[in-house]
């Protein structure tokens, strides 16, 4: 697969624009701003801090959908991905343990966000080829499998909600909801799997990838909510130039878990 279009253009038709990995760099420098804000909200770090950070999930589930696009290996994209929420939740379990802190709780992770978009674009990919291929069963087995986690997630849930209806111990039930990842209870849920695999269906034309985005956060505005500010991300996205840019490549795997715990090891010495 060629990882470099051949036409590199932005959506204004200018000739530069963003690359994907300039427009990586933009959302990890957002990203910082929020978490700042998550950690030292009580040191004083003003509100809107963490306003910057809004748009930076969307922007990281549209960099997924290229990586996927574009990716060598889904299954290793996904792999990543996955170990990337497993050693969080490691490290997000013991952390605190060692450095109890009252003030913060470190469930960030968009890795489980991010594995699940990768997973239902992988789904859909299988269901496109299958109906492509006329192979009924192979698109009938994507449909299938694109309900799991749905079901998966309600079940695990419904047994938080009511634990007095089963047997399990509460420690299993800790353990499950740790490690396994739960598209009901990963940073965004169900709505940035979503959001990520449109930008992935979508991936053609870039008006129709960011029209979701406007109306989620326009929804998100009708009601009130700060998530409102996802829509800036289709700024850095109309912007993006089909290149994937040079370097950086395990930049984030490395740079996300390390600046959230670098900053709650900070806190607690500051507290």
């Amino acid at each position: 697969m060629n990882n470099e279009p051949a036409k590199q253009t932005d959506f204004f038709g200018l000739t530069k624009g963003l690359s994907g990995t300039q427009i990586k760099i933009i959302g990890v420098i957002m990203m910082v701003f929020d978490h700042l804000y998550q950690m030292f909200y009580i040191n004083g770090v003003p509100q809107w801090f963490t306003w910057i950070g809004r748009p930076v999930a969307p922007i990281f589930l549209f960099i997924c959908a290229e990586g996927f696009i574009h990716t060598r290996s889904r299954k290793r994209y996904l792999l990543h991905l996955l170990i990337g929420f497993e050693f969080m939740s490691i490290v997000s379990l013991v952390l605190p343990l060692a450095l109890p802190n009252n003030n913060i709780a470190l469930i960030f992770s968009i890795f489980g966000s991010l594995f699940f978009a990768a997973l239902y674009m992988l789904f859909i990919e299988m269901l496109h080829n299958g109906i492509k291929t006329k192979k009924p069963g192979k698109a009938a087995l994507s449909i299938v499998l694109m309900l799991i986690p749905a079901v998966y997630g309600s079940m695990t849930v419904s047994m938080l909600l009511s634990p007095e209806e089963i047997t399990v111990p509460q420690w299993a039930i800790a353990i499950i909801f740790k490690f396994i990842p739960n598209i009901m209870t990963v940073e965004g849920g169900i709505l940035w799997a979503l959001i990520g695999s449109l930008f992935y269906v979508l991936r053609n034309n870039r008006l129709l990838q960011i029209i979701p985005l406007a109306v989620f956060g326009f929804m998100f505005f009708i009601l009130g909510n700060i998530e409102w500010l996802i829509i800036l991300a289709v700024i850095p996205i109309l912007l993006y130039n089909d290149s994937r840019g040079k370097g950086g490549k395990y930049f984030f795997y490395i740079f996300y878990p390390a600046h959230i715990y670098l900053f709650y090891i900070i806190a607690y010495f500051v507290r």
